[in-house]
């Protein structure tokens, strides 16, 4: 179809049903790019974080990685501080969605000095990523202690 804006076709050869006037054809192309992209946000974690914050600040952090991914969208990135990051549940990061999880930055998130590091205390794993079809970014982390999805 982009081809052939500006041109006159004929849709005699398009089901009834598939047929759309040149007008209102217009008017969802109008509709369609005039829709404004939402932008995506950036989510923040801090070993003195506290996940009941709303982790959009770098002044207010959550304290875990899974809160911070839990709070954030499709497209986000999660912004990790240097330091180790522990969980209790069947892994210490879940992602279901896609994002990129961003490791090593220091305390006020200015620069990136290091690596944070994910510890799953040979007890648990240490990231699992579920979302089929969609992109998930890791940079600047450590894994380490984790066990393999077992049954």
């Amino acid at each position: 179809m982009g081809d052939q804006v500006g041109h006159t076709t004929s849709s005699s050869h398009l089901p009834t049903d598939a047929r759309v006037a040149p007008r209102t054809a217009a008017l969802l192309l109008v509709q369609v790019l005039a829709a404004p992209a939402l932008a995506a946000a950036t989510v923040y974690v801090s070993p003195a974080g506290n996940d009941g914050n709303t982790c959009l600040a770098p002044s207010a952090p959550c304290a875990t990685i899974n809160a911070a991914v839990g709070k954030a969208s499709t497209g986000d990135t999660v912004v990790v501080a240097v330091g180790t990051y522990k969980d209790t549940s069947s892994e210490v990061v879940l992602i279901q969605k896609a994002l990129t999880l961003s490791g090593g930055w220091d305390s006020s998130f200015a620069s990136r000095p290091g690596y944070s590091t994910i510890d799953g205390q040979s007890a648990r794993r240490g990231v699992q990523a579920s979302a089929p079809g969609a992109s998930v970014t890791l940079q600047r982390l450590i894994i380490e202690n984790g066990t393999g999805m077992g049954t």
